[in-house]
């Protein structure tokens, strides 16, 4: 009698033993088959959104640069990665108001801090323009950028008066490189071209 309770609870204790030992197998290989399509899942998501947000970006900046800025705005490719806070636009083109002559070109470089954004801080850690060509001219009193200058300052006079003042946002920039700049200043008033 005491013999044949042994040989039941061997029994007993080896098919707990094949039953955990299967199941932990089964376990760990359902864990990794779920742990390795999710991690495929979050790269593949990664991977997309740096391929894909650089041609939506280009897109944008030429479709609604004229709307916001008055001038045609075109470039050759732009690489943006929005985890790094990393934009290129490369031969960027800032065109005159209403014209096709170039008021800017040249390539630009920005280092964002991403972590100041939720703080409402456009921290621009870096900020490089590559070869710019910048045409300044003036005819009488004003410049041929000051379209720009009266666009952005009448879009700050509607909102102040429709709005509550607000903490406001506040733009940092850090670390302004200019390489191998060309200036052309003209005076139409006085005939006078000036280059730098």
């Amino acid at each position: 009698m005491y013999r044949m309770n042994d040989k039941k609870q061997i029994r007993r204790t080896s098919k707990s033993n094949s039953f955990n030992s299967w199941a932990k197998s089964l376990f760990t290989r359902r864990f990794r088959k779920i742990a390795l399509i999710v991690v495929g899942v979050i790269v593949l998501f990664f991977a997309l959104v740096i391929i894909f947000i650089s041609p939506i970006s280009k897109y944008l900046i030429q479709k609604y640069g004229e709307k916001y800025t008055g001038r045609k705005i075109t470039m050759d490719w732009a690489y943006v990665n929005p985890f790094t806070g990393f934009v290129h636009l490369q031969n960027l083109k800032i065109h005159e108001f209403k014209s096709d002559s170039l008021f800017l070109s040249a390539s630009l470089s920005v280092n964002f801090a991403i972590s100041k954004f939720f703080k409402h801080t456009f921290e621009i850690q870096s900020l490089t323009l590559s070869h710019p060509v910048i045409r300044v001219i003036k005819d009488q009193e004003r410049f041929n950028f000051s379209d720009v200058v009266d666009k952005l300052n009448s879009n700050d006079s509607t909102k102040k008066k429709t709005q509550k003042p607000t903490s406001g946002t506040h733009v940092n920039l850090l670390n302004l490189k200019v390489t191998d700049a060309e200036i052309h200043y003209t005076d139409r008033q006085i005939p006078f071209n000036y280059f730098i």
